[in-house]
């Protein structure tokens, strides 16, 4: 089971999804979707922030636009932090459509909750494929960091961010996307290297929306794509007719119900009226200790889609204040200027100078992440 994986620097690596969460099908035309959230790795302790959250809704539709089914939580249902997602199961079944192969997925949170999704996965009889939230956030989408592990390489892809209601500046309440153009295929990983548009400015291929409901429809390719063979596998790879498949006119990202062709519009409404004038670090007493060394602290301080708690990595040795958007060293000895301590997790002020800028803020509880293959 694989997917593309997305790094700092938009190179694409098929990762293998993490052992132990593959869930059977009750029939062979059945559909799973495997949801993990963001978080910590569960062999370490922590007091669990809340990137679980509201379940979304999940729908499918086969290659022509036709919706094979749909799957909805129990009312204000949660997935935890650190944890796979309930049974997902869409089995088309008893439907007249039930030997179709699910082509665009839909996943929208009406709830408030936020939840942060690391990955997802979709398999049936003839697809077995995962985004991860790397996507979103080269994209533009709301995310923050993970401490989830995938794959046996043990990386960790960023998390994006689904909420009902757009609070802490989260701009997006649903995502959906091509399921087909999230496998592994060596050509269209360049492709996406070399024109990022063909992924991020594609809305039939993958897009977030700030409002879009449960029961809406989708964008998808009509008439379907064309791909070359891919040089390596010889299946589906690089886009036929690259231009195709970017938009020719911007969607309207913040329609609750998409209706098709009438949801074009001349210029593209942004989705950040649907957040809240309020602070992006959803708990300002709560630290996030991370010891994965693939974690980039100054990104996420100073990237302006990120969303979450106070971070400090061992491994750097930085700190990032999430309300004031501020970096620190972590004290060691002889540091003079303004430092995080790692003892007492507080900043502390430059030596001998009394600075008003400095927080006084206070932790109330703490997580520490990773680091990972390593009982």
């Amino acid at each position: 089971m694989a997917g593309i994986f997305l790094n700092l620097v938009l190179a694409f690596v098929p990762l293998g999804i993490m052992e132990g969460i593959k869930k059977p099908r009750p029939s062979p035309n059945a559909i799973s979707v495997t949801l993990v959230a963001g978080g910590r790795n569960n062999t370490n302790k922590g007091s669990d922030p809340l990137t679980g959250g509201n379940v979304p809704h999940v729908a499918v539709w086969d290659i022509a636009g036709q919706r094979i089914g749909q799957w909805n939580p129990h009312h204000d249902q949660k997935m935890g932090e650190d944890s796979i997602g309930p049974d997902i199961i869409i089995d088309p079944k008893t439907k007249k459509n039930s030997n179709v192969d699910p082509y665009y997925i839909l996943l929208s949170n009406s709830g408030t909750d936020a939840v942060c999704l690391a990955s997802i996965t979709i398999a049936s009889a003839a697809v077995s494929t995962s985004f991860y939230g790397d996507t979103g956030y080269k994209c533009g989408q709301s995310w923050y960091l993970s401490g989830k592990p995938v794959g046996s390489n043990y990386e960790t892809p960023r998390c994006v961010w689904l909420d009902g209601d757009g609070t802490n500046k989260i701009n997006a309440n649903a995502i959906s996307f091509h399921i087909s153009d999230f496998a592994p295929s060596t050509d269209m990983i360049t492709q996406y290297n070399d024109n990022q548009d063909t992924l991020c400015k594609s809305t039939p291929r993958f897009s977030f929306w700030s409002h879009l409901d449960p029961d809406s429809e989708i964008p998808i390719f009509d008439p379907p794509l064309e791909y070359v063979p891919d040089s390596s596998t010889g299946g589906p790879g690089a886009d036929k007719d690259p231009s195709r498949v970017i938009d020719k006119t911007p969607f309207d990202k913040s329609v609750k119900t998409y209706k098709g062709q009438a949801s074009y519009k001349r210029s593209l409404k942004s989705s950040r009226h649907r957040a809240r004038a309020q602070s992006s670090n959803p708990d300002p007493t709560h630290l996030i200790i991370t010891n994965h060394p693939g974690h980039d602290i100054r990104d996420v301080c100073e990237h302006p889609n990120s969303v979450g708690w106070d971070v400090v990595s061992t491994v750097d040795n930085i700190y990032c204040d999430m309300e004031t958007r501020q970096l620190y060293p972590v004290c060691v000895a002889g540091t003079r200027d303004a430092c995080f301590d790692m003892t007492t997790k507080t900043i502390r002020a430059p030596a001998g100078k009394r600075d008003i800028s400095v927080s006084n803020k206070q932790y109330a509880t703490s997580d520490e992440w990773g680091p990972y293959g390593v009982n």
